[in-house]
């Protein structure tokens, strides 16, 4: 995860007090290697929409201290005078989904935002999260990497977070390879916060077998024209797939993950995509 560090030159701070920085009006919550990079690529590009300056500021979630005060947030955004008054802006940060107050601040801070979930199979998003741990880590010259790092097999940390009385706890387990794959209990502390025509839910498979459905979801839910959001929508998580995961561990998922994938079933009131065993 990268953190945003804030801007801090006199004219940024001087444009957020006159109120002349264009703030988010929706936000990219997650979940983690689920397609949120997609997202993020192409709504960037779309036109009358403009992006943070970076990906994942992660200001509602563990940044909520570090930023200091929400000017500092706020500089991490575009001057008005530079994109026009009808530009909407966002970020997109994954944590804010599985983050326990990450749902509650976001509504302190604006009630009206816009919530854009994105969801991949959690299985293979555990896998998918490991193999980032495991192997992409190790080769980041970035300080805050290094804790992260997961020297274990995947069949070993899913053992010890099977067994672990913490695993599911945010503040002790960052990597959460099982919990960020309860999405019923996240969308629910949205939901909690927000009615529920503010927080859209895709699919990351979704992404790459009915790419045009998502374009149309998110054109509608954000209210811009089909035609601004014409950009390639191809998810990038094909990398991390499950195929070397033993017989052994799926089954030990599968049987996990079921009660809570029936849970995100009858909370959204639809069918999940087929590859969400329920």
């Amino acid at each position: 995860m990268k953190y945003m560090q804030p801007v801090r030159s006199a004219a940024k701070r001087l444009a957020v007090k006159m109120n002349l920085i264009r703030r988010p009006s929706f936000l990219i919550v997650g979940a983690q290697k689920a397609g949120t990079t997609a997202l993020h690529r192409m709504l960037v590009s779309a036109r009358g929409v403009r992006g943070a300056k970076r990906k994942e500021l992660h200001y509602f979630d563990d940044g909520f201290i570090r930023y200091g005060d929400v000017d500092a947030y706020h500089q991490c955004f575009p001057h008005v005078a530079s994109i026009g008054a009808a530009t909407r802006t966002f970020e997109a940060s994954p944590e804010y989904l599985c983050h326990p107050l990450a749902a509650e601040r976001i509504f302190r801070y604006q009630p009206k935002m816009k919530i854009v979930a994105i969801l991949r199979d959690p299985i293979e998003r555990a896998y998918s999260g490991w193999n980032m741990y495991h192997n992409k880590f190790p080769t980041l010259n970035e300080s805050w990497a290094p804790p992260l790092v997961d020297p274990r097999s995947f069949e070993q940390a899913i053992a010890e977070e099977l067994e672990s009385p913490v695993a599911l706890d945010w503040l002790t387990n960052a990597r959460g390879y099982l919990l960020r794959g309860l999405y019923a209990e996240q969308l629910i502390r949205f939901y909690q916060c927000f009615p529920r025509d503010q927080v859209l839910v895709l699919f990351q498979e979704d992404l790459e077998l009915r790419p045009h459905a998502v374009t149309t979801a998110l054109a509608d839910f954000l209210r811009l024209s089909r035609d601004d959001l014409g950009g390639s929508v191809r998810s990038n998580v094909s990398d991390y797939r499950g195929g070397g995961m033993s017989s052994a561990v799926r089954e030990q998922l599968v049987a996990f993950f079921r009660p809570h994938n029936q849970a995100l079933r009858v909370l959204l009131g639809r069918e999940l995509p087929p590859s969400f065993i329920c």
